[in-house]
């Protein structure tokens, strides 16, 4: 399949100069400025390697790539758009080629249920029951098991992301459709002879 990365031009140097990019490490500043979704990173990173396999280094994150920006009409990455780098850093954009089974495809939306620590539900209806059944303002009053319970059903809740057609459980525009939805994915490796085109940009 074709997917998009979004890199600083340091790391596509570094990818020209060893033929491979690994995900960042655990040690590097990557993790030191993302200290409040790390427990995210981690879960996403756990998630990789049960379903795609075992990381190549000791405590290297993912690197992370779009397979659908926008939509199926939009699948590569707009550079016009902020957020993709800091603003003013020097980027790429690179388009490469990956195989099926070594990219693990989420929900970009749904994603911001785990990096938010929220219940990810189908609907509006298991919305409501989840947090009728497990009221957080009870909980932290101390039942133990309680909270035990409502902290294994949210997790459990965010492997939900890796389900690309959750809107046919619900009849609202809670979930989009695939081809109307973000789409990301995790990988562990990126060899130069898979790039197929790259775009250097400025981040807005």
């Amino acid at each position: 399949m074709i997917a998009w990365t979004i890199q600083l031009e340091a790391n596509w140097l570094k990818l020209q100069r060893d033929g491979v990019l690994y995900g960042p490490q655990a040690t590097t500043e990557y993790s030191l400025h993302n200290q409040e979704f790390l427990a995210a990173y981690d879960w996403m990173t756990a998630q990789l390697e049960q379903r795609i396999g075992p990381r190549p280094l000791t405590g290297q994150f993912p690197l992370w790539a779009w397979y659908q920006y926008e939509s199926a009409q939009q699948r590569r990455p707009d550079l016009r758009h902020v957020g993709h780098i800091g603003h003013g850093e020097r980027g790429v954009r690179i388009e490469f080629h990956i195989d099926e089974q070594d990219i693990l495809l989420s929900g970009f939306d749904e994603w911001h249920c785990v990096l938010n620590n929220h219940y990810l539900a189908l609907n509006e209806i298991d919305d409501q029951s989840f947090y009728t059944a497990f009221d957080p303002i009870r909980i932290k009053r101390g039942q133990d098991e309680a909270m035990h319970q409502f902290r294994e059903q949210i997790v459990s809740s965010w492997e939900r992301i890796f389900d690309l057609d959750l809107n046919r459980f619900t009849q609202e525009d809670w979930w989009a459709a695939r081809e109307d939805k973000s789409i990301q994915g995790t990988f562990w490796a990126l060899h130069l002879e898979q790039v197929r085109t790259t775009t250097l940009f400025i981040g807005r």
